[in-house]
């Protein structure tokens, strides 16, 4: 298996360079604006039309920007000027992020300091240590380069999570080039590691319940309470009535998903039916 990643870790950097190689070095061109989205999921995207479809942001002028491609292909026909972030990689930001990549790389397979207390398994360690590297790396530098492009008219950046290595590293991006950075919650939030010492200036969440969850994962950024869009608008639609006859009387036990993505709208209207 070390052969394997080994394998992988070779084959995925040449195949990044001979990709950049064939783009276009031109650079995406675009209107200017002084906001922008991050879009990473699709579940991300749903929470952004909701707030981009209310009434008093219809004339907003901002930008979305699209971190996988796949959620781009499904949902660039309802954005105008949508932008994917493989289009913004020049042949020269491909060429550099491989350099940068190898010399990181090299200097873990010739380092000591790191495998003084490693000598039996020094080489799996190394081959483990390259085939992290070769995953984030690469989308790591040419992010940096390319995105920090764009930001030079950019005041606020609007995120729909701050965890996560793609996305910290990217509103660390952002906060260098004096770009003030939000995180929109779009799942549940429960104490966790990954909530700690999150980088975003601020974090907006449901209610003071995640408020405090965030909290008591040591996030170290501002939360506000502040509701959801997607869920609110079907409270303000449908009250919920108290039932005050007892003889009939069932339970009912909602549970939301995990928290790995956003619940359902069939769901919530579903549990306000019933």
């Amino acid at each position: 298996s070390s052969l394997r990643k080994f394998r992988y870790v070779v084959g995925r950097s040449i195949k990044e360079l001979l990709l950049g190689m064939y783009r276009n070095s031109n650079h995406f061109q675009f209107s200017n604006s002084d906001l922008i989205f991050f879009i990473e999921y699709g579940n991300h995207f749903k929470q952004y039309k909701s707030i981009s479809n209310h009434p008093s942001l219809a004339n907003l002028n901002h930008k979305v920007f699209f971190l996988n491609s796949a959620v781009y292909s499904n949902n660039s026909n309802a954005v105008e000027e949508p932008i994917l972030i493989d289009d913004l990689h020049s042949s020269r930001d491909y060429l550099v992020s491989f350099i940068k990549m190898w010399f990181v790389n090299f200097k873990i397979i010739f380092g000591n300091k790191l495998y003084n207390n490693f000598n039996e398994n020094k080489w799996r360690l190394i081959v483990e240590l390259l085939y992290l590297n070769s995953k984030t790396l690469i989308n790591k530098y040419l992010i940096e380069r390319s995105v920090s492009r764009y930001l030079k008219d950019v005041k606020t950046a609007v995120f729909f999570k701050a965890e996560g290595y793609k996305i910290r590293s990217l509103i660390e991006l952002v906060k260098n080039n004096c770009v003030h950075t939000i995180s929109i919650q779009h799942g549940l939030i429960k104490k966790n590691i990954k909530y700690n010492n999150l980088k975003v200036d601020e974090y907006i969440v449901w209610s003071d319940f995640f408020k405090k969850e965030l909290d008591k994962s040591e996030s170290e950024c501002l939360s506000v309470a502040l509701g959801c869009p997607d869920y609110d608008i079907h409270f303000t639609r449908k009250p919920i009535k108290k039932s005050t006859s007892v003889e009939h009387l069932s339970k009912l036990l909602f549970l939301p998903n995990s928290g790995k993505s956003q619940t359902p709208e069939s769901e919530i209207v579903l549990a306000l039916t019933i």
